[in-house]
């Protein structure tokens, strides 16, 4: 989302994180209030506890915003695999019983909160990647009774033509399976989370994208290493990832790149504004960063 409505949306927020947008979001679920987390893809906050102690996540885009019907499909695609056992956060119908609403110029999605704990890429050993593997694995085995139709977000480039599509190799996808999006139970059991990528693709597509910590820009994980080792063994103790797949990796992360640079695009080009807040300028600059590293890795 453009910097803007970062700003915008946090301003709204009082000293206890809460917000009259998430606040209204959270009585349409039955909920009392909500506090903010987040912004980035989606504006996210999370619903005080209701008598029975469940949470829920929010995730909310502008009504208005060309990628509204992504939030759609990503309700959607979240509440299958959620029914085909899959390892995701199921959504949560709001008490119209739709799973999306429109709140106060907003489209707002809920999903179950999943008890537990998230780390970052520093913080993974050969342990919980090898876990992380086996985990993506199995929503990729799972997702095979998703209808593929429920994803409507079309491709922002063109995908690789010369590779097989054949259900074996190619099928649908987190889409973005990295660490922070992942969440730990207690007994080791992990959950995806935030569904808004989901797409068809090919499964080396998403291994590469989830190892992207350990890999150059554009370019592919290094095996090598002992965490992306130790990823793709725990991957297939789940189900099968060939070689020739894995030798794909480089030309998948470079369509990624690219996917992820032209995201990108609407953010840079709107005008920084010099009353933005510190925190919001840094933001601006991080995403103008990721993208020059970008096309450096594109065009060298």
């Amino acid at each position: 989302m453009p910097v803007s409505e970062l700003v915008a949306v946090s301003r709204t927020t009082d000293e206890r994180w809460h917000s009259p947008l998430g606040d209204a979001a959270a009585r349409t679920w039955g909920h009392g209030g909500a506090v903010f987390v987040r912004s980035s893809a989606c504006h996210v906050f999370v619903t005080d506890r209701a008598a029975d102690g469940s949470r829920l996540v929010l995730r909310m885009r502008p009504a208005d915003s060309p990628d509204v019907e992504v939030l759609r499909a990503s309700a959607r695609v979240a509440a299958a695999l959620s029914a085909a056992g899959a390892p995701m956060a199921a959504p949560v119908p709001a008490r119209s019983g739709d799973l999306v609403e429109n709140v106060d110029g907003y489209a707002v999605m809920a999903l179950v909160t999943v008890e537990g704990e998230t780390c970052e890429s520093d913080d993974v050993d050969p342990a919980r990647a090898r876990r992380w593997g086996w985990t993506l694995a199995d929503l990729h085995d799972r997702a095979a009774a998703v209808d593929g139709d429920l994803v409507v977000r079309p491709p922002d480039v063109a995908d690789p033509d010369d590779l097989p599509r054949a259900p074996d190799v190619f099928g649908l996808l987190h889409g973005d399976p990295e660490t922070d999006n992942l969440v730990w139970a207690a007994g080791g059991a992990a959950t995806f989370v935030d569904p808004d990528d989901v797409h068809q693709g090919w499964f080396a597509a998403d291994v590469a994208y989830a190892l992207r910590d350990w890999a150059p820009p554009a370019g592919a994980p290094d095996l090598a290493d002992p965490v992306p080792r130790a990823f793709v063994e725990g991957y297939r103790e789940r189900r099968p990832l060939t070689d020739v797949e894995l030798g794909w990796m480089p030309l998948l992360a470079r369509a990624a790149a690219e996917r992820t640079l032209r995201g990108l695009g609407p953010v840079l080009a709107e005008p920084v504004d010099p009353e933005w807040p510190d925190w919001a300028h840094q933001v601006r600059a991080r995403v103008a960063g990721r993208a020059a590293a970008l096309r450096r890795a594109l065009d060298g």
